[in-house]
């Protein structure tokens, strides 16, 4: 057998399980505990250091989440099915206050690691349980019920000389003759004749008195009563001064500018379709009764809310310092600004014009922030926010669709396609389903509901039980085959029609190395390395690490550095890393 003399230039490729005659020189077959660095070759990792003891106790099944509010205050919560614990940096606890009946939303839990999911914005973390089904409230409009179920408007328009008014209410009618003319001459005798709409409506009134509950300002009478209310008015003049109105009118021309508080009315529109429908309620300027304006609502009997206690609830940071934990409910605490936001209703329309959000009847998948937006996935389904208006996600009008409304598009496919993360990436979104990635972003350079776009990109595999994530140009995701998990780089490249993606395999010569179970991905762009923690038995105390380096050659960028390799903390088990 001969000697063979072979000079290794450095360590700095980990460790490969392929062949020695087919590896790297610079490759290994174990490296534990060590740092592949381009600068400074193998050295062994960092230590570890104690901060604080922040439990005696195992967490148990728990989920942990990283709430970097800014640089000077960093905190680590733990978040299991009965309680949300936060720390800071250094180890010491931070009160955490939870309203009543919160943990019900996450009493479903099971396994907390793949069922719970959480963004942070600024002083809100939002927390959801990928189990719960969300839903609307039971509540229907309107908010403030009316003071009777049945109610008329009667409104003169106008006063005119020689005509008929007339007007019917359940059976019992009522005449108003006007004169012939202003003045009346006969024979030497001049009688002047003054009319107002006021004055007919109050005679009208007169006589249907007993009948229903009426209140007159102006020329509006307001009939109302606990049974059903048949009106007819009719005039002389083809019913152009005279008109009531129940439900419902064609055009919005044909209301008054008189009414009472919260009177609501359906404007029709074309009588061939029922997607211009819409409800006005009116706004009196001062009083029950009285001149005011219309403005949009939501139909009658129509369920306006969502339920806060299955939508995802947050955990803020009060002004003093400490937390609060509970539903998106409205409700006033201490500490907190503005007071706990809610969920926005439903303002107009009805199930038609105004459908419910989309991820209504299905649970949470994931949330995001993109573009001034707060996401949510649910089934198929991505659903954005209003701009600017995170609890938002109804339309304000159904009368026009605005740029900033909301946007709720389906990753349509021929297979079934549920999404389970939305990771940001060139100024566009990539979603992640089990096994299509898609595109979300506009059609134009604006994001709006009429832009918005999906289309498929790549179909490769996913282990959902860890969330990709950013690194440099690309994003890192985890693959599975039921022992051993693989990592892989999706890339989109050019642009336009010569636009392509493809994901590359990082664990092709590593293939039987990482364990499968991983939960947590971490990515250090600065170091330009990936960290990967398993829950698999006997792996437990590890961390897989991943470290890479690019440069520039003549045909583009080439992987310097694929180094993998993994450190050992012994019998402690690692939970997370941030």
């Amino acid at each position: 057998m001969k000697n063979v003399a072979v000079t290794i230039p450095n360590l700095i490729q980990g460790i490969s399980q392929q062949p020695d005659a087919q590896k790297d020189p610079s490759q290994g077959e174990i490296q534990v505990n060590g740092v592949s660095s381009i600068a400074e070759g193998l050295r062994k990792r960092d230590s570890s250091r104690t901060l604080a003891k922040v439990s005696t106790s195992p967490f148990g099944d728990a989920f942990f989440h990283t709430i970097l509010r800014d640089q000077q205050e960093e905190y680590l919560s733990v978040i299991t099915n009965t309680s949300v614990q936060v720390f800071d940096l250094e180890g010491n606890a931070v009160q955490v206050t939870a309203d009543t009946g919160a943990f019900n939303y996450l009493s479903t839990v099971t396994d907390a690691r793949q069922q719970i999911r959480a963004v942070t914005i600024a002083d809100y973390t939002f927390v959801t349980n990928t189990l719960t089904a969300t839903a609307t409230d039971t509540a229907t409009a309107p908010e403030t019920a009316r003071p009777y179920p049945h109610e008329c408007l009667i409104w003169v328009k106008q006063a005119v000389y020689g005509n008929r008014y007339s007007l019917n209410v359940n059976g019992t009618g009522v005449t108003v003759d006007t004169p012939v003319a202003a003045v009346v001459t006969s024979g030497s005798t001049v009688v002047e004749n003054r009319i107002s709409s006021e004055d007919i409506a109050d005679a009208l009134m007169t006589g249907i008195a007993g009948v229903v509950t009426t209140t007159r300002v102006g020329s509006v009478i307001w009939a109302r009563s606990n049974s059903p209310i048949t009106v007819a008015a009719t005039d002389a003049k083809s019913n152009a001064t005279i008109t009531a109105i129940l439900g419902q009118v064609q055009a919005f021309t044909e209301l008054p500018t008189i009414a009472p508080e919260g009177y609501q009315i359906e404007i029709t529109g074309d009588p061939g379709t029922n997607f211009d429908n819409y409800y006005v309620e009116f706004e009196p300027r001062s009083g029950s009764f009285g001149e005011g304006g219309w403005a949009e609502t939501v139909s009658p009997g129509v369920e306006y809310k969502l339920q806060a206690a299955t939508m995802p609830h947050v955990l803020i940071r009060k002004s003093d310092g400490t937390f609060w934990f509970g539903s998106v409910n409205g409700q006033t605490v201490s500490g907190i600004p503005s007071d706990v936001p809610e969920w926005g209703k439903r303002v107009s329309g009805d199930y038609e014009t105004s459908p419910d959000p989309s991820f209504v009847g299905y649970a949470i998948n994931d949330i995001f922030i993109y573009k001034n937006r707060l996401g949510l996935l649910a089934d198929e389904n991505v659903v954005l926010s209003r701009v600017r208006e995170f609890f938002e996600f109804f339309p304000e009008t159904v009368t026009t669709v605005l740029d900033t409304d909301p946007i709720d598009v389906i990753a349509s496919n021929n297979r079934v396609s549920v999404l389970r993360y939305a990771v940001p990436y060139q100024d566009e979104l990539i979603l992640f389903s089990s096994q299509i990635q898609f595109r979300f972003n506009a059609a134009e350079t604006v994001l709006t509901p009429a832009t918005a776009q999906i289309t498929v990109l790549t179909q490769f595999d996913v282990d959902t039980g860890v969330r990709p994530q950013q690194a440099g140009g690309g994003i890192f995701f985890m693959q599975s085959n039921g022992q051993w998990s693989q990592m892989r780089e999706f890339a989109v490249r050019g642009a336009g029609t010569a636009l392509t993606a493809d994901a590359a395999d990082l664990t092709g010569y590593v293939s039987s190395y990482i364990p499968d179970d991983c939960f947590k991905l971490t990515v250090n762009d600065t170091g330009s390395a990936a960290f990967i923690i398993s829950g698999k038995t006997n792996y437990t105390n590890r961390i897989y690490t991943y470290k890479w380096f690019l440069r520039n050659s003549g045909g583009g960028v080439e992987r310097a550095q694929n180094s993998w390799s993994y450190w050992d903390f012994a019998a402690d088990e690692v939970l997370q890393v941030v």
